[in-house]
């Protein structure tokens, strides 16, 4: 027996895929949560610091225009020291409020008009890039902290601060620069605030995404699953059937050929040396011939019931036909009921000539029966057909003897494996009733 045999014949199960599948669905539902919250920790991040940007830009633009600006005249821009001091108390209160913490004002040629902290009034300097865009477009250009080198040789450097350039027009009409650095700590809470939102949105999408994908794939899986164990079944009475098959071929042989063999050598000892005239020998020759001839009988029975050629080539009416004709040279009257309404795939048609094969040995052996009828019909339901093999013997059927019987038994589980079924009991008149209910299958299980 092979490495396969062995393993079917023991019922080996195969490797579960649903369980496969339950473990991959969890490392998906996993890598899915660590992706989700890592996407969901960056979209803050993003949301937060664009918040933050604009809201500072709003910030610095409303004080720029709406306070500095009034402020900014000519005695500012002169360097008067009752104009600054009335700018540096209006702007130093805003810085109070704790919302800005730096200011510089600069003219249009980079000169510093007045700053909140520090002695460099008075000092010019080139004014960066970005700088240049605020000035001359009048609109706000923020940075996060770290984004953009400071400009100038790192004059106005301020860790961890958001800095804003805004371009306004002072009292005076003329244009200037409005410089401010603030906190950064709107950004964390921004991020605070926004993260549980998307986690919970993400997380939310992801579980409702695996409650509905989850259960497909267990499902699924556990149909391959069962689909795997009944092939393994069907494969382990698949070899069981094969060496019980074996079995009987093995007494078959023995108590019929072998015997007749048998005969014959004995016979033609005794006939060897001897004249065939005398009555004796002619008895012995007569003896030798039936033997040869029920041996012949036999192996062409054996060679029926093991391929059975009209099957392949005519259909299993004409197999059954033959069937029947084999088994009549052993004195039984065996009539076939057969519809001719009945088209039966090739599946069905080796399941149903098993049942019939097996009902006539069983009626041979074992129930000295005289007459037998074979009936094969399309079945009450669609897609079946039903087959009875009816008997008049005088020995009834034990009970659970369909259980007890090694061939009936491997014969019925295999018809339950494609959902059908095999009764063996009592005929109405007496005498013995085996029935089958098979579905059209188009596979092709065994014969044997």
């Amino acid at each position: 027996m092979t490495g396969l045999d062995r393993r079917a014949a023991a019922g080996a199960a195969p490797s579960s895929t649903f369980r496969r599948v339950a473990v991959r669905c969890a490392l998906i539902g996993v890598g899915c949560l660590v992706v989700m919250s890592v996407a969901a920790w960056v979209v803050s991040q993003q949301i937060a610091e664009r918040e933050a940007l604009r809201d500072a830009s709003s910030r610095a633009r409303g004080i720029a225009w709406g306070v500095a600006g009034p402020l900014v005249t000519g005695g500012v821009r002169r360097g008067d020291p009752q104009s600054l001091d009335r700018i540096g108390e209006v702007l130093h209160a805003r810085i109070a409020e704790g919302r800005v913490s730096h200011i510089v004002l600069w003219d249009g040629d980079g000169r510093i008009l007045w700053m909140s902290r520090g002695d460099l009034a008075g000092q010019s300097y080139d004014l960066s890039q970005d700088a240049m865009t605020a000035l001359t477009t009048q609109r706000a250009v923020a940075h996060l902290p770290g984004s953009t080198a400071p400009h100038d040789a790192d004059l106005f450097a301020e860790p961890d601060q958001l800095e804003v350039f805004v371009g306004a027009v002072g009292a005076d009409g003329e244009p200037f620069l409005f410089e401010a650095y603030m906190p950064a700590d709107r950004i964390a809470a921004d991020r605070a605030s926004v993260l549980p939102k998307l986690l919970a949105m993400g997380i939310g999408s992801v579980a409702l995404l695996l409650a509905l994908f989850v259960p497909l794939a267990l499902r699924l899986a556990g149909r391959v699953d069962d689909a795997q164990r009944r092939r393994t079944r069907a494969l382990g009475r698949s070899v069981e059937s094969w060496r019980h098959q074996r079995l009987l071929l093995a007494q078959d042989l023995h108590d019929g050929v072998i015997q007749d063999m048998a005969a014959i050598s004995m016979g033609m000892s005794l006939l060897e040396g001897r004249s065939l005239d005398d009555d004796a020998s002619r008895e012995v020759l007569t003896r030798v011939v039936g033997s040869a001839r029920r041996g012949e009988a036999s192996l062409r029975s054996l060679v029926v019931d093991l391929a059975p050629r009209q099957l392949e080539t005519r259909g299993l009416a004409e197999a059954v036909v033959d069937l029947a004709r084999q088994h009549r040279a052993q004195d039984l009257d065996i009539t076939v009921s057969y519809s001719r309404d009945v088209r039966v795939p090739d599946g069905s048609g080796i399941l149903a000539f098993r049942v019939i094969r097996e009902g006539l040995r069983n009626v041979v052996k074992h129930a000295a029966a005289g007459a037998v009828l074979v009936d094969v019909r399309a079945g009450a339901q669609a897609d079946t057909i039903e087959v009875e093999v009816l008997d008049d013997g005088a020995v009834p059927p034990a009970e659970g003897a369909l259980a007890s019987g090694q061939g009936l038994r491997l014969l019925a589980e295999t018809i339950e494996d494609v959902g059908g079924s095999l009764t063996l009991g009592r005929a109405p008149g007496g005498g013995t009733r085996l029935a089958a209910v098979i579905p059209f299958v188009r596979t092709q299980p065994t014969l044997a």
